[in-house]
């Protein structure tokens, strides 16, 4: 299955979609704690707030996203979770320094990402089944290295005293994910 897997067009730009989706979330995600304490002036209510607000937002994503998905299909629903994920960030680059609106750019956030890992699961899947076993293994470590990727990223602008790039770089990164995502569903049917 791995071979197969290595091989196979639809699923390597999937798998290059989660990576890259995974890493314009981190860019911020990482940080996110610490950033909404120095950029949006939150105390530790506020950060307990922000975590909890994209929490309730995942879950609310997965649950729309599992609702949805029937009539959509995975792809779509996959774009769909994909363009909140970048409103959240664009959100985030414009307004973190006013707490209302870095919690509700949180929560947006949030909410697309609470239904895309399932969805490019789904997508892995539906595009190849005798090789889910493996694409979908394979799509978490993707995820892990984009993890790390924009983490990485994050870490970098912050030390380089540009704490407030977290948002336009993941922004950037999400927008390319959106591209590999739609150019997958148009050219594979994924």
């Amino acid at each position: 299955a791995w071979g197969g897997v290595l091989v196979h067009p639809a699923i390597l730009m999937l798998l290059l979609a989660t990576l890259v989706q995974i890493a314009g979330q981190f860019t911020l995600f990482a940080y996110l704690a610490s950033e909404l304490r120095r950029a949006a002036g939150a105390d530790a209510a506020g950060v307990a707030l922000g975590l909890t607000l994209f929490g309730v937002a995942g879950l609310l994503g997965s649950i729309l996203s599992a609702r949805f998905v029937s009539r959509l299909s995975a792809g779509t629903t996959q774009l769909l979770c994909q363009g909140a994920m970048a409103t959240g960030l664009a959100a985030w680059s414009l307004g973190a320094h006013v707490l209302p609106l870095a919690l509700a750019a949180v929560f947006v956030l949030g909410l697309g990402f609470g239904g895309g890992v399932s969805m490019q699961q789904a997508r892995l899947i539906a595009v190849a089944p005798l090789l889910a076993t493996a694409s979908v293994a394979l799509n978490t470590s993707f995820l892990y290295v984009g993890q790390a990727g924009g983490a990485s990223l994050g870490g970098a602008l912050i030390a380089r005293g540009v704490p407030d790039g977290l948002g336009p770089a993941g922004l950037g990164l999400m927008l390319v994910a959106i591209a590999l995502s739609w150019a997958a569903k148009r050219r594979f049917g994924a």
